[in-house]
């Protein structure tokens, strides 16, 4: 890659990380009035819209997040009685996550106030913009992903 390209490639990456920053605050100071963090709705919304229930495993994975931080993050919205932790059938060691009806009402109430709040980000991309987009970032994310599995030791 020659200098040219590599300075400017480094400046979209800085200008990526600093995007996901600023969504991130946003997303932050939205759910924060109703004591939740964007990890702990985004958990309501897979449980809502997963027809099964899921492992705190299956969660991590979908969320990207370590197995302690989700472990945390169940552990708050149990305790505020929107999730309920379920034996496994067959496993003694697995518990698996149901969204409890006063979880679903809060992420009903939420979900319209959010995808706004979204809308007022992104509005001004058309479909055929954010698809694009999408791609881009996972392209990204994959050569990421495939960096770090080359460079760790």
């Amino acid at each position: 890659m020659d200098t040219k390209k590599r300075s400017f490639a480094n400046q979209v990456i800085l200008n990526l990380v600093q995007t996901a920053n600023s969504l991130t605050k946003i997303a932050d100071r939205f759910f924060k009035p109703y004591n939740l963090t964007t990890a702990q709705y985004n958990v309501l919304v897979i449980l809502k819209n997963t027809k099964i229930e899921l492992s705190q495993y299956e969660l991590s994975s979908r969320l990207v997040v370590s197995r302690s931080d989700i472990t945390g993050i169940v552990d708050r919205l149990e305790k505020c009685g929107y999730i309920k932790r379920v034996p496994h059938q067959y496993d003694r060691r697995i518990n698996l996550l149901r969204i409890m009806k006063k979880g679903k009402v809060l992420v009903e109430h939420l979900e319209e106030k959010y995808f706004q709040r979204v809308e007022t980000i992104v509005g001004n991309l058309s479909l055929s913009d954010l698809r694009q987009l999408e791609q881009f970032i996972n392209q990204i994310h994959n050569a990421a992903k495939q960096r770090k599995i080359k460079d760790s030791p």
